[in-house]
Formats: structure tokens, sequence, C-alpha cells
């Protein structure tokens, strides 16, 4: 059967009669009435309960300018598409609108619906299909789409992830397209982080690690005068060299995320690494170390695109997982560079799962949360610049933060998402501050991978602004440092407002406070950068950054050896200076008792309490009053 094109769906699925009807009463309505048709045709989209006739309403929206005739279709059509190509429609639509805020409406039946088709397995492999061919190569979020649409179906049995790796055949997916190659390796990526136990053994098939390994081995290398260029100005033998290999580059990415998704969440991460060591590309006697190795010594060749981003991949691997022997971390190796900054990123104040790179001026995350990381140095006065290389061309957000912003990556919380930060996106190609994306003081086209954002922040106008590739929005941002002032009780000059940014899955951004010359020349009255003014000590724990692994690690063993005994025993925030009348009790902070009726240890009533010396113990101030005037009280002192 011959998919229609989107162009024939009106036509080609609507009697002339109704046509002709639809016509007639467009003629006869007043244009006045356009907004209330769109609004009252978005109410009954969001009250349809059977999503069955969305393909059809999708590829009539994506036709049809005026959207008011999409009124007349709810309910009808929903079966004269068949199976196939109601998928592929709407993953199609998803695919378009994902990175648009505007048709939130439609956005969310077409996902309800693809993430239907995982509970029949026969539509799960066709949707798996689907997805394979309709993701662009080169689209900036495409791992993302395939990974959202994937998580959130039903867990696939062990039956049906056998049946997906035979469709996905990668024993001769050498002779398929890049597209297919790529989408295949985010499809499997994508359920590794989502399958366990013989599932998860059941997706790493032989053939699969043969082919990642066969890819890497036999990419085509830079020219090798690209070695010795700036980085920040690319010759035409490497433009030509990425023009013609950049579809390589992209799956070699693709396999080394795969490979990335596999080792977080194994459960035998040694054998794993051992079991991909031990192979040997079919064309040349060379281990996937090797290659990994090879690919890393391309990183000073581009700052930006698949090139940059494959080294700093292989890098991440080298030093994170495989370990080779006598190998010396970049981080050690990069120690005595990042002596010489003043302004760096902070592993401190980072989220989590958010790589810092080994000269701690570059970041990229690769978890399906929201990663947000924050620079040293604080502005407090005067005028500030500073630049940001973007290496990818996803959802990011640029930006400033307070030393008070609270970064929630896994409730997508990051820069700009509270009234103290603020953030451009030019990937939705907005603002964001407070939560809220707003076009105003958005100028231009959206970003790509290569292009150079510039922040400043001028306390003596009280204003922010960005800019992209040297062009300034003439939009100043007022409201965010009044924001500060508000939240603050201090003087405007102490205020602290730091360089900041939140990225998405699989995006890399790269940081300039300085310490190297400008892209773009800083605005007027900026005399000074954040590298030369800042004072990082030697011994300061934000020049230590360590390798992803090892930071978790780090991490983790602080918090065991963190001395919790003197917190309260319920909220585990406050110290425990409050002892409960008349049981005795103790262990407990001045808020929550507040919120108790009885003690939480002997369900005594509460009668009284009395604050007492966390240290010592004794008696300090008793609390006279009834049970619920003293409670009141306790909750509203502040510690």
């Amino acid at each position: 059967h011959t998919q229609p094109q989107l162009h024939q769906m009106g036509n080609s699925c609507i009697s002339g009669r109704r046509r002709a009807r639809h016509l007639r009463r467009r003629r006869a309505q007043p244009q006045a009435d356009e907004a209330s048709r769109h609004s009252s045709m978005m109410l009954d989209l969001s009250q349809l309960s059977d999503n069955r006739s969305l393909p059809y309403i999708i590829s009539l929206y994506d036709q049809l300018e005026d959207i008011s005739f999409l009124t007349d279709l709810l309910g009808e059509g929903g079966n004269r598409l068949t199976e196939q190509e109601s998928i592929r429609l709407t993953v199609r639509f998803i695919v378009r609108h994902y990175d648009r805020d505007e048709n939130e409406t439609l956005k969310k039946f077409a996902l309800f619906q693809l993430h239907s088709y995982s509970e029949v397995e026969r539509q799960f492999l066709i949707m798996v299909g689907i997805l394979i061919e309709e993701v662009p190569i080169d689209h900036c979020l495409g791992a993302c789409i395939i990974s959202m649409i994937l998580d959130g179906g039903c867990l696939p049995t062990k039956e049906l992830v056998s049946d997906l790796m035979q469709q996905l055949d990668f024993a001769n997916a050498s002779s398929l397209s890049e597209i297919k190659q790529k989408n295949s390796l985010c499809v499997v990526a994508a359920l590794a982080t989502k399958l366990a136990g013989a599932m998860f053994n059941s997706l790493l098939t032989v053939e699969l690690l043969q082919f990642v390994h066969n890819r890497l081995a036999n990419l085509t290398a830079p020219p090798a005068t690209a070695a010795s260029s700036n980085t920040s100005v690319i010759d035409s033998e490497l433009k030509q060299y990425l023009l013609d290999n950049k579809p390589e580059l992209e799956v070699a990415c693709a396999a080394l995320l795969m490979l990335q998704a596999f080792l977080v969440t194994s459960d035998d991460r040694p054998g794993l690494v051992l079991q991909i060591c031990s192979l040997t590309s079919d064309t040349e006697q060379i281990s996937l170390t090797d290659c990994l190795i090879r690919a890393e010594s391309w990183l000073p060749m581009s700052d930006s695109g698949p090139l940059r981003e494959l080294a700093s991949l292989s890098l991440l691997l080298l030093d994170n997982y495989f370990l080779p022997p006598g190998r010396v971390s970049a981080w050690d190796a990069a120690a005595s560079q990042r002596e010489r900054l003043n302004a760096m990123l902070s592993a401190e104040t980072s989220t989590e799962a958010m790589h810092i790179l080994p000269d701690g001026l570059e970041a990229r995350s690769d978890a399906a949360s929201f990663e947000s990381v924050r620079a040293t140095f604080p502005a407090k006065s005067s005028k500030w610049y500073y630049e940001v290389t973007l290496v990818t061309g996803g959802i990011m957000q640029i930006g400033w933060a307070s030393g008070a912003t609270v970064f929630l990556s896994h409730e997508g919380i990051g820069v700009g998402d509270d009234a103290l930060s603020l953030g451009i996106d030019g990937c939705r190609m907005c603002i964001w501050t407070n939560g809220r994306p707003s076009q105003l003081g958005y100028n231009w086209r959206r970003w790509k991978p290569g292009d150079t954002v510039g922040c400043l922040l001028d306390f003596t106008s009280g204003s922010a602004k960005f800019s992209l590739n040297g062009k300034w929005s003439g939009e100043t941002h007022k409201a965010f440092l009044q924001q500060q002032q508000r939240q603050h009780a201090e003087p405007q000059s102490d205020l602290a407002i730091y360089p900041a940014a939140s990225l998405m899955s699989n995006q890399q951004c790269r940081f300039n406070f300085g310490s190297r010359p400008f892209r773009y020349p800083p605005p007027e009255g900026v005399s000074d950068t954040m590298d030369s003014a800042g004072q990082l000590p030697a011994d300061s724990l934000a020049r230590r950054i360590l390798p992803w692994t090892a930071a978790v690690r780090h991490r983790r063993e602080r918090l065991m050896r963190q001395d919790f005994s003197g917190l309260c025993h319920i909220c585990a925030d406050l110290p425990a200076t409050t002892r409960l009348k008349p049981c005795g009790h103790s262990g407990l902070c001045v808020r929550c008792p507040g919120m108790l009726a009885e003690c939480p240890f002997c369900r005594a009533g509460i009668e009284s309490c009395e604050l007492v010396d966390g240290d010592s113990g004794e008696e300090d101030t008793e609390a006279e009053t009834g049970s619920a005037m003293c409670r009141c009280k306790l909750a509203d002192q502040e510690v």
C-alpha cells in the first residue's frame, strides 16, 4: 500500500459534500470569530477520549492553515489509515514539534498513542521500525525523542526484546544507511537504561558489540593539518572533512553513548569491560581501547559538532570505565592547567550526573535529566561578561543564577526555572525566568553547534542581556536583578550571582570566562574579565575536578562520613534542640513539634516543649504555655 503524502491527505479522506458544506460555512462566518473557533477546537481535543483519529487530525493540522476545520473531523477518519500510516504520521508530528511550546494538547495525545503501542508486541516492533526511519540523523534531540517514546511505554518481555534484536539485525547493519544505524543504536541505548537482568543481557549481543567496534575502527581520521590549527578557526580541509563525514561521526557518537548506557547500568561492569576489550575489528587488529585513544586525540581539532562530541565521549569512557594500564588520567594531566584559572566550573555545586571535562571549562550531560552547573566566580557589582560556545545545538538554558538557586535535575528545575535565575534557550527560542519562557527579547534564529552565546550582567543599570554570535538583543531583563534585591536584605553590593547553565541529555557546551580571548568583543564598560578578577586559592576544593565515576564515589563517601547525630530525627535538617514534655523525649528541632500532636517515640500527648542546648543537653528555655500555643511559637522560630 502506497503511503499518501501529507498534502494529499485532506482531499482523499473527505467527501465532496462535506468539503462544500465546510466552504459555505466559512464564507458565512465572520473572520472575527477566528480566535473563538481556535479555542473551541483545542477544548474538543482535550476531551477526545478515543485517540485513534489523532493521526488523521495531525496530518490535517500540518496541512491546513485554518485549524478550526479540524472540529468537523473529530471522531471521524480513525479507520481510514492503515496501522503503519497511523504510527508514521504520529511519529512525524512528535519529531517536528518536540522542541516547540505550542500544540501541547496534540503532543500529549500523540505521545499517549505512541506509548499505547508498546502494549501489543506487533505494534511495538512496527513503531520501533518507523522511529529508526523517521528521526533525522542530525536532529539535535533525536536520541531524546526515541528515549522519551520508549521510556513512557510498557516494559517489553524477554521474547519481545529478542525479536527486536533480530529485527535490528546488527550482524548486517553495516549495509544500512547511517540514519538507520544511528537510530538503531539509540533504541538499544534507551532500552538498556530501562531493562535489567536477563532482558538487559539479551540486548548485549556479540553482533551488536562487533558492529560498534567495526564502526569505530573504520572511522576516517581528520586531516593531519587540523591538529595544528587554532580551535577557534577551522580550516577549509577540516570543514570539508566534517561535511563529508558528519553522518559517520554521528553514528560513532551514538555507538559510544550506547556503550556508556550499558556501562552505567550494568551489574557486572568489570566483566562487561573485559568483554568489550576482548573484541577486535573485522578489518584491522585494533582493540576498542585503541579506537577510543585515537578518537580522544582529535579533541583539539574542533570546538563544536560531532567531532568534538566523539573525542569528548572517548575521553569520558577511557577515564571512567576502561582505564588502560599505564594511562595518566586526563583530569590529572590537566591539573596544572586548572591551577592557572581563577574562574572555572564548580564540581562542588553541580548536579550529580553532570560531566565537567578536565580543563574545568566544558560541561556535558548524558543523563535522562536536566543537569546544571555553576561557575566559581560570584558577580557582585560592576559589569561582567562571559561566552559559551555550543558543542551541540539542543535544549540548554544558559545565563545567571543566584547562590540561593536550588537545582533539581530530576524535577527539571535548572537555570531560569526560579525567580533567582535567568537563562537563554536558543533551541526553543526563548528566555527563561521564574519557570516561564518568554519570546520577548529573543531576536535570533534557532542556535546550532558552533554558535557563541554572550551573557552580560550590568549591576550599574540593573539589567542582563544576551547575544548570539556577537549580535545583541535590544531587550534588557531588569526584573531579574530587581527580584534579587527583593530576596536579599543586604545591599545590592552583597548580592552574589554566578554564571550557570542547565543541559538536557546529550548536550555539551564550553565556557570562556576570560582565560582565552573572547570570540566576540565584550560591550563597552566591561573593563575586566572574571578570570583576571577572580580569586581561587590553589588548595580550593573548587579546583578539584574528578572523572564522573570517581566524583560520584567521592560524594557518597563524604555523605557516609557526615555526622547526622546532632540533627532532628524527623527532618534531619535542623539541629535537635527541643525536648517534649511531659514525656521528656528529645532529638527534635524547633519546627517539627509544631506539626505533631503526640510524641513520635512514645505516643504521649505533647503539653509543652523546652529548648535545650544541643551540645550539652542542658535546659535553656522552657515554654510554660499550653501545648498548642507552645508548638505554634516554636514552629515560628528560626535557628
